[in-house]
């Protein structure tokens, strides 16, 4: 199915990380109206990285909870409708069976595998490149991070295999930036780039609409700078 008027519709966005001319609730109740079947599984499977925060943050009995993700607050703290990844992720948890110094890990990892694999189901090449791009980058900025603290990198790892020069290129801006936001500022502008990148380029296809919701969702997190949550910069940057 060709998305002509959808994709006609949205505006444009930008290529560097600001604010975003269309909200990320808006962008991705057009976008659920207009998919269907297959393509529905592959947009949950997109904004599942909304639930794996809220999980994450209900899991440490943080006070927030983004209200955008595909599953309410009531969802997560009952347990119901969870994919089956974040389900068994959740059982391990709470038996206290997740080994590693940061237990959280291991969901992202069941994440982007489970994003590389509905991505073949769904024949989206772009979900399938975004999670290996994205694996990549992460083991990148965990290597960075155990090397400036003395740590151990391997157990911070997604995945054992290393980024090609693009990624150790873009490792070595981020250790140049000063801050950590200047830090979050260099990833995302990689990662925007990466996207128009990503899948099949068709400007109407499946990939397009994901592509475009994926940068949305990446220009969220410049919405409000004054308010940009420093433990999550944190939590991206390894």
């Amino acid at each position: 199915m060709q998305h002509q008027r959808l994709m006609t519709l949205l505006p444009a966005l930008p290529d560097e990380p600001q604010p975003s001319p269309i909200p990320l609730q808006e962008a991705i109740d057009l976008v659920t109206q207009e998919l269907d079947g297959r393509q529905l599984q592959a947009e949950d499977t997109l904004l599942q990285m909304l639930d794996c925060k809220n999980m994450e943050a209900l899991l440490q009995e943080q006070d927030w909870f983004d209200e955008r993700g595909p599953r309410s607050k009531q969802q997560l703290q009952e347990r119901t409708d969870l994919p089956p990844y974040m389900e068994e992720f959740v059982v391990q948890w709470e038996a206290g069976t997740i080994s590693g110094p940061y237990p959280f890990d291991a969901l992202w990892r069941d994440y982007f595998e489970n994003l590389y694999e509905t991505g073949a189901r769904t024949h989206s090449r772009f979900l399938m490149e975004s999670a290996i791009w994205e694996t990549e980058v992460r083991n990148g900025l965990a290597r960075q991070r155990a090397a400036n603290l003395g740590w151990e990198a391997e157990p911070r790892l997604l995945a054992p295999q290393h980024g090609g020069p693009a990624i150790q290129d873009l490792m070595m801006q981020v250790k140049e930036a000063a801050t950590p936001l200047a830090k979050q500022r260099v990833v995302d502008q990689a990662r925007l780039a990466a996207i128009d990148e990503m899948g099949a380029q068709g400007p109407f296809s499946l990939d397009a609409v994901l592509r475009y919701l994926a940068k949305v969702l990446v220009l969220d997190r410049w919405a409000a700078p004054h308010e940009t949550n420093l433990k999550e910069v944190l939590n991206q940057l390894g």
